[in-house]
């Protein structure tokens, strides 16, 4: 359980992925693959003129994500993994694009908010408060991810962008 939690952590920026999800047997396949799998959805604001933003929802799915590697059996490595590779099959990316008016007042203000942070926070802090190989866990395991080999299989991107622009200006 400490490896699946520590592997959906440090996948969990990209994608919406819960321990008991992961199903693996590390020692002899040394993989982990996940089906029907979806991104973390992600809004972001642009500043477009004075009473207006750009707002852009990203949102996805993915077939198959295999996350696999080579064990490292070298005594002198300082990672337990070597040759580390991400595999994202039946990728399908949606971007869609809108206009948005700024509100003047501060009670009509609008708020916007980037994802919810669905972490497994309470996990994480017992890892943390657990001992030193815990902690050694997790940063084996983001040391991985950070170095890892990405192959993307079959990718669909869309975007939609708005039908009009509200002030009527040229784009």
């Amino acid at each position: 359980e400490l490896l699946a939690s520590s592997i959906s952590a440090a996948l969990d920026e990209y994608f919406v992925v819960e321990p008991k999800e992961i199903e693996s047997n590390l020692l002899n396949d040394a993989k982990v693959v996940l089906k029907n799998v979806r991104l973390q959805p992600q809004t972001n604001i642009m500043e477009y003129t004075e009473n207006e933003v750009i707002v852009s929802n990203i949102s996805g799915i993915v077939d198959e994500v295999t996350f696999s590697w080579a064990w490292s059996i070298s005594s002198s490595s300082d990672s337990w993994v070597k040759d580390s590779t991400l595999t994202i099959k039946g990728l399908r990316f949606k971007a869609q694009l809108s206009y948005e008016s700024k509100k003047n007042s501060e009670n009509d203000a609008v708020s916007y908010n980037d994802k919810p942070k669905k972490t497994n926070e309470s996990k994480l802090a017992k890892i943390q408060k657990e001992g030193s190989l815990e902690v050694y866990v997790r940063n084996q395991v983001e040391n991985i991810i950070d170095a890892l080999t990405l192959h993307v299989i079959d990718f669909d991107f869309t975007l939609e962008l708005p039908s009009f622009n509200p002030e009527g200006q040229d784009q």
